[in-house]
This record gives C-alpha cells, structure tokens and sequence, in this order.
C-alpha cells in the first residue's frame, strides 16, 4: 500500500508521502505499539467471480506471523460488491528505526477491486497501562477452528502485566484478572484462517463448499454481550481458501480473579477443518480499564437504528441509536439514552479512536449491511465495514463486524453518528447481540 497523506507524531514515528518509500512507517521512539488497519473494498465487475482480498503487515521487510487479514468477500450475487479488511494486533518490542509496509492481493479469483481510502492507525502504549498480550495457532483440543463441538483457544503469553495471570502450560486458554475490584478490559482479537490444510477445499462445487468458523469472547463462561465474531466465511471455490476472524469490544464488569477465554466453534453445518494458515499466529491483545472514574471514555450500546430493528432496510442507511450506556466521561462527551440517542456529541476538540463491533442474523441468502461512521453528517472517508454477508447455504446465518477508526482533530460541538445500510439484497438482518 502507498500511503498518500499522514498525520504523524514525530517523538514515535517517521514518515512522509513525498519520500523514495511512501510505503514505509518508520519508528522513532522504542517500545510496544498497538496497530489497527482498515481497508474498506469495492468490486468495479459485477459479471465477475466472487473474490477475496487480503492483507499482511511486514517489519523490516519481513511479515508478521500476527499481521495477516483475509475477511475482504465478496460473491457478486445480489449485488454483492462491498467488503473489508481489518486487523487488530500489538507490535511488540519495536527498535528506533523499524518500518513496516501493508501489502495486499488476492486470496481468490484475479479481478479488479478497489478501495476508497486504507486507514492505518498506530499507537504507542506506554508503561503504565495494564496490558496482555498473547498468540496461538489451535484449540486445546488440536481440532482447529471449525469444530461441531465448542473447544477454546490455546495462547501462549509474550506480555503479561501484573493485572494478568496465565499459564502457557497450565490451562493455557484462560486468562485471569488480578485486580483490586470489578474493572473493564478492552480486547482486541485476530484469527487467520485457512480451509485447504487439514482437509479438502479448493475443487469442491457441491453444497457441503461452504465453511463459516466463529469465536466467543467469554468471561466465567459466558459469552459477553456482543463478544462475538463471525466474518470468516470460506467459500472453497475459485481459490477462496482463507478468510479471518476479527473481534474488537469492551468485557464490561469482569471481577478479580475470573476469567477471561476465547471459545471457537463451527458457525454453519459444514465442520469440515479450518486451521490457522502456515506461518502465521492468531492473537489477542487486552487492557485493563478502570471504571471506577473513566476519563476521556465513553461506552454504549443499542439494539436497533433510528429506522428500524431491521438493519439492511434502506440503501441510504439509518443511524444506530445508543439506548445504553455504560461508561460516559461527562466533561469529554455528551449522550442521552433517550433523546436523540444516535448522536454522540464531543464536548472538547482532539482526536479519537472509535471501537466498534456488532453481531447480526440474518434468514435470506446473500444480505450484507454496511457500518460507516459520520461526523457532523458527513461520511468519514474510509470508516466502513461490510463484513456482514451471510450465505444462509449450510446453515450459515450470522455475521459480525469489528471497526477500529481514528477520528483526528475533532472539534467541541462535533457530533458523531454511526450508521447502517444495505449493500446487497434487501432483506430483513437483525441484530443478534448488542453492538458497542
């Protein structure tokens, strides 16, 4: 990717779109780095195969074993011509002159797809924020990531703060928080996937070629509010092979000494394998937050837009309406659950980083919805997700979306407004658990 425009920090990072290598980002300043990528797509040929497109972070010239994303699908029927990329990951231990690149192709037939804007956000993560950091590539059980029977995900730790205690060899897939109360914690997870390693994929043309995994974020065994993804469907036809699962959200209320653990199972009824692709790593990234008095945050939730429960109902879209609210700082932020609850006003300017994810069903063939954010009512370019196509085939119904954005230099008085509309066939897709 070229990146043609940046707005830079320059104590922690270097780059300028006018030098020989516009496709670097160089770092200026060592230590830990949180990257979100977001790479809205666009198929131009609707007469086209379906395709999909994927993404891979390198360092130095080499990719990352946690940087890839492949859930960019688009099948072209019904007018499916509207996907995404998006990745979360930490960038660990990063040297005074690193640089990292985003190369992206197909992971399915050749054609042209194109983009309105990528987005690439970095952070650097200071010391004192309370964070977990950790990778893997299977379940406890060995099965992979599409099993009949619900199995959890394995990790092996790289960082550990003291809010945190795990194992690697004891119970690897739990995660346990070590805290003086009941705290939130903001976690962030990718799954790369691929269909052609442990078994058949590529080839098969017959109702059983359709394989959607999902993954659970649970606390004490229960799936959190929300805590669900769903955009991996592989269609193992005209090479599409991989796809990735993305999840972004808060685990609302989690007290000391319960645990946090990801749960993998087959989301249709095709539990034929799926694996993580070779050479690469899922991972998981968490931070503490106290809510205890939460500054410059704010949290909310909603089952519905201002049109209708019905999420794909109109082509110009409907604003999400926020009727829950969990974490609010009242000097940075002003929302009412009740009155005008789709709008979200910042009452002082600076820059900010959105999280959002979504759950949705849907029963017909083909639908997908598109999440974009507005600031002031105008489209932020870029800020879209469209991950939600369901292919009903095999049972497959639900779909999700995770979308991490920055919103730079806002002013007091901007209101901000996350909306949705249909992409594809009209038909009824409902929300299936809260977005946040």
């Amino acid at each position: 990717l070229k990146w043609s425009g940046s707005i830079v920090d320059a104590c922690h990072f270097n780059h300028d779109p006018a030098d020989a290598n516009p496709e670097r980002l160089a770092f200026t300043y060592p230590g830990d780095y949180f990257l979100s990528l977001e790479i809205p797509t666009l198929l131009s040929d609707l007469n086209a195969a379906e395709r999909g497109i994927s993404a891979v972070v390198y360092k130095n010239g080499v990719a990352l074993d946690t940087g890839f994303t492949g859930s960019a699908h688009t099948a072209v029927v019904n007018g499916h011509k509207e996907s995404s990329l998006h990745l979360t990951l930490l960038l660990p231990d990063i040297a005074k002159g690193d640089f990292i690149e985003v190369f992206v192709g197909k992971e399915a037939s050749a054609g042209t797809v194109t983009t309105s804007q990528a987005t690439l956000y970095l952070e650097y993560i200071k010391s004192s924020r309370e964070i977990f950091y950790a990778t893997g590539d299977n379940t406890i059980g060995g099965v992979g990531f599409n099993q009949q029977n619900a199995d959890y995900i394995s990790w092996t730790e790289s960082i550990e703060d003291s809010a945190f205690i795990h194992s690697d060899s004891a119970s690897s897939e739990k995660i346990t928080v070590n805290n003086s109360g009941i705290m939130d914690y903001l976690t962030y997870i990718g799954i790369p996937l691929d269909a052609s390693i442990s078994g058949i994929c590529d080839g098969m043309i017959d109702a059983s070629d359709r394989r959607a995994p999902q993954i659970q974020l649970q606390a004490q065994g229960a799936t959190i509010s929300g805590g669900y993804a769903s955009q991996g469907f592989i269609r193992c036809k005209n090479d599409n092979d991989q796809a990735s699962l993305h999840y972004s959200g808060l685990a609302q209320g989690v007290a000391d000494g319960e645990e946090l653990r990801v749960k993998s199972i087959a989301e249709g009824t095709d539990y034929d394998p799926v694996d993580v692709p070779s050479g690469h790593l899922a991972n998981i990234f968490i931070e503490q937050i106290d809510t205890s008095s939460p500054t410059d945050l704010i949290s909310l939730s909603g089952t519905r837009t201002v049109a209708s429960t019905n999420w794909n109902s109109s082509v110009l879209g409907s604003e999400i309406q926020w009727d829950s609210s969990q974490l609010k700082d009242d000097s940075e932020f002003s929302h009412d659950v009740a009155v005008n609850n789709h709008q979200i006003t910042v009452d002082t300017g600076g820059d900010f980083l959105v999280v959002y994810n979504d759950h949705m069903s849907s029963n017909v063939k083909n639908a997908n919805n598109t999440i974009s954010i507005e600031v002031n009512g105008n489209a932020v370019e870029g800020a879209e997700c469209s991950t939600h196509f369901t292919a009903k085939s095999q049972g497959i119904k639900q779909s999700s979306c995770s979308l991490v954005f920055p919103l730079l230099n806002l002013n007091a008085g901007d209101i901000i407004t996350i909306k949705s509309a249909r992409e594809a066939k009209i038909w009824f897709l409902q929300l299936k658990s809260h977005p946040l």
